[in-house]
C-alpha cells in the first residue's frame, strides 16, 4: 500500500506500525540531529492529567520535520 503524500486529497488511514516504520526507515530523526532536516516545536502542552496518566511536568508536543527549501517530510508527536 503507498502512504497517502502531504496534501493528498483522499487519505487513507493505516497502520501506526506502518507510519512508525515509514518514519524509522526515511531516518528522520537522525536526519533533524545531523542539520538536513529544520524542525520547530508547534505545539507544547501538558497531556491531561486524568486522561494520560502520565508523570507529573509531562509534555505532549508536536514537531513537523521540513527541508532545508521549507517542503514538509513528516509530523510527529513526542
Amino acid at each position: 500500500m503507498k502512504p497517502p503524500s502531504i496534501g493528498e486529497d483522499n487519505p487513507q488511514w493505516v497502520d501506526e506500525w506502518l507510519i512508525r516504520t515509514l518514519f524509522n526507515a526515511a531516518e528522520v530523526w537522525e536526519r533533524a540531529q545531523r542539520g538536513e532536516l529544520r524542525t520547530r516545536v508547534v505545539f507544547d502542552n501538558h497531556p491531561s492529567k486524568p486522561l494520560a496518566r502520565e508523570p507529573f511536568c509531562t509534555r505532549s508536543q508536536i514537531i513537523p520535520y521540513y527541508l532545508p527549501n521549507g517542503a514538509p517530510v513528516a509530523q510527529a508527536h513526542q
